[in-house]
């Protein structure tokens, strides 16, 4: 049978544990960018699923009967306009997206579920950013803005 042997180590040699714990030591600088990023690329998600929102919103107010529109709190009037409404405008409309009527069309069936899907998503994916967030700052991180009262340490 061979004699398997690992060559000898010379001083160029370092196990792969001691080589990543020299790559993730940072100093306080770089920590605090790299924190930056890691949260950057947690709140993607969330934004993207928020700018998805706007059009989504402009059917579903399109395809509203005028009789449930009317009954809304005061809103735009151009459906592409929505995404500046008010919050009691969002609120009501939220709740009308998560009551199904029986004479609703399918149409407005098949929105009211792209709503609800959408604020599920929109919810799973602020929990992401928020939970990252209180890792980071458990870990020590702080962003990188502001830094009150550095200015007076000059």
């Amino acid at each position: 049978m061979p004699n398997f042997r690992c060559p000898a180590r010379g001083p160029w040699f370092r196990p792969a544990e001691r080589v990543a714990r020299e790559l993730l030591r940072l100093s306080a600088v770089d920590f605090a960018l790299v924190g930056s990023l890691i949260l950057f690329a947690a709140a993607i998600p969330y934004v993207v699923e928020v700018l998805r929102q706007a059009p989504l919103q402009a059917r579903v107010i399109a395809a509203l009967p005028p009789a449930t529109r009317a009954a809304l709190p005061p809103h735009p009037r151009r459906p592409w306009l929505t995404v500046f409404g008010s919050m009691r405008f969002f609120l009501a409309l939220f709740r009308w997206a998560l009551r199904d009527a029986p004479d609703d069309a399918r149409e407005i069936q098949d929105l009211k579920h792209q709503v609800r899907m959408s604020a599920l998503r929109e919810w799973l994916f602020g929990l992401g950013l928020v939970t990252v967030l209180v890792l980071l700052l458990h870990a020590g991180w702080r962003p990188v803005w502001p830094r009150f009262g550095a200015w007076r340490s000059c």
